[in-house]
């Protein structure tokens, strides 16, 4: 029987295919990175945020019943100022996390989708393969048949 002209192509699309879910498999990791870093900067944020109130309500307890000069009040203010600077840090911080996040979910729904072509495309042609090897098949018995034929003695009676 011949070799299958396409078998090339079948070789390339399931090279394709295997790329694309390596790929794949590769930005949901990174998926599951950024989604751990986000919740640990999500917690960070929450531990900080209690620590800088109890900070100032510790601050605030120190100051009560006490002379306040001008000058303790604004270093009062810029350390809170500070603490609620480093706060805001964090929180541009986490959003820049989910930004990466929205970014890789949107490259493995691309990448996802792809994949989901390849393997279509995959499999057209395997079943062409198929068809063509059936097809072929029946060629060669068909040939078979036509040269018995020919081959058969002729009895004359």
């Amino acid at each position: 029987m011949k070799q299958y002209p396409l078998i090339q192509l079948i070789h390339i699309r399931k090279h394709r295919e295997n790329t694309l879910q390596q790929v794949t498999t590769r930005i949901e990791q990174q998926l599951k990175n950024i989604e751990q870093k986000i919740y640990l900067q999500e917690k960070k944020i929450l531990e900080y945020h209690k620590w800088r109130l109890q900070e100032e309500e510790n601050e605030y307890t120190k100051l009560l019943g006490k002379t306040i000069y001008s000058d303790t009040l604004n270093e009062f203010k810029i350390k809170f100022s500070q603490l609620k600077n480093q706060e805001i840090y964090l929180e541009q911080e986490l959003e820049e996390l989910q930004k990466q996040e929205q970014n890789i979910i949107k490259e493995l729904n691309e990448k996802k989708e792809l994949l989901k072509q390849a393997q279509k495309n995959t499999i057209k042609i395997e079943k062409h393969h198929e068809i063509w090897v059936e097809k072929e098949k029946m060629l060669q018995e068909k040939t078979e048949e036509q040269e018995t034929e020919e081959y058969k003695p002729i009895i004359i009676p």
